[in-house]
């Protein structure tokens, strides 16, 4: 029970984390993408990603709108129950 609420509670702050740059690296990590698959999956252009990354950009509200839908969709599908034939 405890480590779910961590989990949960690492899930809200990578989903409301305010730095573009923090939801790119989490997008990353859990995915195991490179730059350009993470550009390519999400619908953010690699300049856009790169100029994050190296603190060019701070990538705007639709950027982070992305980032965070990707990252909802890399949470697990439940298994459906299987039948007790």
């Amino acid at each position: 029970m405890l480590l779910t609420t961590f989990i949960e509670l690492d899930k809200y702050r990578v989903m409301n984390a305010i730095e573009p740059i923090d939801l790119i690296r989490e997008c990353r990590s859990r995915s195991g993408l490179d730059q350009r698959g993470l550009a390519r999956d999400a619908g953010i252009s690699e300049v856009t990603i790169s100029r994050i990354l190296n603190g060019h950009s701070d990538g705007g509200g639709k950027t982070l709108r992305k980032l965070r839908s990707f990252l909802r969709s890399l949470e697990p599908i439940p298994e459906p129950p299987q039948d007790a034939a």
